[in-house]
């Protein structure tokens, strides 16, 4: 499988046929592990070299796979660490934005999100999860703006458009909500949200 691929480009020198005997759950938690470990030799070994590209580019990495392991405040160290050698740098910004939006810190994700897009404007990811965090804190028309923009950026963004039909759908603006639920699951049909979504707007249409 592609975990058992990741679990040998990350420890080669591992037994795989004992993971090959654990469930699922345990695979995506020795994978994660072991990405953690494979980035921080990487951080490392830029340091050493004085390798500062290299170095902020694994910090970010660092950061977004804490954040998929829930451990926010390591991932927030990480993304500061990173900021600390390129206060400019979109996406350690982006990706901090993004964490504290996971962690409920509209106003800080807000924050960052907006001082990525003034450093980069056509920044898509950034604009659409600001857009996201809009949404989140109930300004629909603020997250249609960055939602729109993060679409004429990237016509293909699916889930900036799945994002954008949960925004219609929560302005009862159905029609709209299913046009893009509808483009984003051609764009991506494993996205289950989205399908689920439209369900629900069909629902709430009476079809």
């Amino acid at each position: 499988t592609l975990l058992l691929d990741a679990i040998r480009v990350f420890n080669p020198s591992e037994e795989i046929e004992r993971y090959e005997q654990d469930d699922l759950a345990s695979y995506q938690e020795m994978a994660r592990q072991s990405q953690v470990r494979y980035l921080e030799k990487n951080v490392n070994e830029a340091q050493k070299r004085g390798d500062y590209v290299r170095q902020k580019m694994w910090l970010v990495e660092l950061g977004y796979a804490e954040t998929t392991k829930e451990n926010y405040k390591d991932a927030l160290q990480h993304y500061q660490d990173a900021l600390s050698l390129d206060p400019e740098n979109t996406e350690a910004l982006a990706r901090r934005g993004e964490t504290y939006g996971l962690m409920g810190q509209y106003k800080a994700a807000l924050a960052d999100f907006t001082r990525a897009i003034e450093l980069d404007e056509n920044h898509a990811g950034a604009l659409g999860r600001r857009g996201q965090t809009y949404r989140l804190m109930g300004q629909y028309e603020a997250a249609l703006t960055d939602f729109n923009r993060a679409i004429e950026l990237d016509a293909n963004f699916a889930w900036a458009l799945g994002m954008r039909g949960e925004t219609y759908r929560l302005m009862r603006q159905y029609e709209a909500a299913v046009a893009d639920f509808t483009r984003a699951i051609e764009l991506d049909d494993k996205m289950a949200w989205a399908l689920g979504s439209r369900g629900e707007t069909y629902r709430l249409m009476g079809q």
